[in-house]
């Protein structure tokens, strides 16, 4: 069955655009390889030059018109020559789906299965441990055992590109035990929307961190 779904509007599978990047120096020509969800798989000549995060610009090179602009997910492989591209749709952005694993120090406190109207003031705080983070949400160990649907309290410290405490309500969407800890998928609910561009720049300074450092162990 052919892959149909158009998250963009104009481009089919099998099209030739260019990819360059908005805040970067690379450009690279090739095809629509496949259509998805929010994504945009584009099968790219050797050379591409991109890094994780890079902010990428899509053109049709025949009729010289911006397409769309989207955010580099996934990178070429000796496997596979596609380089992925999530789809920016406003001020979302569609970033906050892209997940990094993170230390970054995290506190929290369970509030029962009412969501308040507004963050509420601060008290004592348990600390836990992230592991891994995202602009809608992060995993973390936690000392307690808990189920899906409980809102919980977290602050974050995060430590790039530049410090920020974050303090946001979540909903636990998943919960289960690993060895003598217990892990929640944590949904933010109540944030900032300043602080969530905050959390999705940590996610991207450390993807680029992760990446420069399995470049040079590669060496």
């Amino acid at each position: 069955m052919s892959e149909s779904f158009d998250p963009v509007g104009g481009l089919e599978v099998g099209m030739p655009v260019e990819v360059s990047a908005d805040d970067a120096d690379w450009r690279v020509g090739g095809f629509v390889a496949r259509l998805a969800p929010g994504r945009v798989c584009v099968e790219v000549e050797d050379g591409h030059g991109a890094a994780l995060g890079d902010t990428a610009v899509v053109r049709r090179p025949e009729a010289d018109e911006e397409v769309f602009r989207g955010v580099v997910v996934s990178l070429p492989s000796r496997r596979r020559r596609t380089l992925e591209i999530g789809v920016l749709s406003g001020e979302s952005q569609k970033r906050a789906h892209v997940r990094v694993r993170s230390t970054v120090k995290v506190r929290y406190q369970i509030l029962g299965t009412t969501m308040p109207d507004e963050l509420p003031p601060q008290s004592d705080m348990v600390e836990g441990a992230a592991v891994d983070i995202s602009g809608g949400g992060l995993l973390m160990s936690m000392k307690e055992s808990t189920v899906p649907g409980t809102i919980i309290e977290v602050e974050l410290d995060l430590d790039e590109p530049e410090e920020r405490q974050i303090r946001a309500l979540a909903v636990a969407a998943r919960c289960e035990e690993a060895d003598e800890e217990h892990l929640v998928g944590l949904r933010f609910e109540v944030i900032d929307e300043d602080d969530r561009d905050a959390v999705i720049a940590h996610v991207f300074s450390a993807m680029r961190h992760q990446l420069a450092t399995y470049r040079r162990r590669k060496l």
